[in-house]
């Protein structure tokens, strides 16, 4: 009985990974980052595994992850780097700017016919001025990191109730980015018809 609970142990897939707990630290509105974690094949069989759903979900990862490969085969005594990549867009960073959201996942690494295994994920969001409402950037005078979540949260009720002084006319953001414009950009053929250069991009999100 021992040696067939032996041979049925040793025809179960068997896996281990380098690390279960990945954090991507800091992370930017639109600058992405990736991290790799390995599968190695540690059994006798061939192991299949995928990302599988959770309950109520209808992705293996949250939006703002992406998991490459989320399912493949190792044969023993091999191994697999799987990539991910995080990556916050206009469509979640309102949320994170107020802590509705956070960059907090929980994969489920699943191993066909054998145990699953869990696997963190988790990032620190830089907060910006992206994502959030014009009526609240006209009275947000200090830097935006420096703004608290109730602060954040008031202005963006609709009704503040702590304003000590009279709003901007439009946000301060937009207009260091008009008068770097009016000062550097009227005479630049196609400004507003060509995609701007990545680096660009990050330098004026971030100056």
């Amino acid at each position: 009985m021992k040696n067939l609970d032996k041979m049925e142990n040793e025809n179960l897939p068997q896996v281990v990974v380098d690390t279960n707990d990945i954090n991507f630290g800091c992370v930017k509105f639109l600058e992405p980052k990736e991290m790799f974690f390995t599968i190695k094949n540690t059994g006798k069989v061939v192991a299949t595994f995928l990302f599988s759903l959770k309950p109520d979900d209808k992705s293996c990862c949250k939006p703002w992850l992406s998991i490459n490969p989320y399912k493949s085969s190792i044969s023993p005594g091999n191994e697999c780097k799987v990539k991910l990549k995080v990556e916050v867009e206009k469509d979640i960073t309102s949320k994170l700017n107020i802590g509705a959201e956070k960059l907090y996942d929980i994969l489920i690494l699943h191993l066909d016919g054998g145990k699953d295994i869990f696997i963190t994920v988790s990032g620190d969001y830089e907060r910006s001025c992206f994502g959030s409402s014009i009526k609240a950037l006209i009275h947000i005078k200090k830097p935006f990191k420096d703004v608290t979540i109730s602060e954040l949260l008031d202005l963006e009720s609709g009704n503040p109730k702590n304003l000590l002084d009279a709003p901007y006319a439009i946000p301060k953001e937009l207009w260091y980015l008009v008068d770097h414009i009016v000062a550097n950009g009227l005479n630049v053929e196609g400004l507003f018809t060509t995609k701007g250069l990545k680096k660009e991009l990050y330098e004026i999100r971030y100056c």
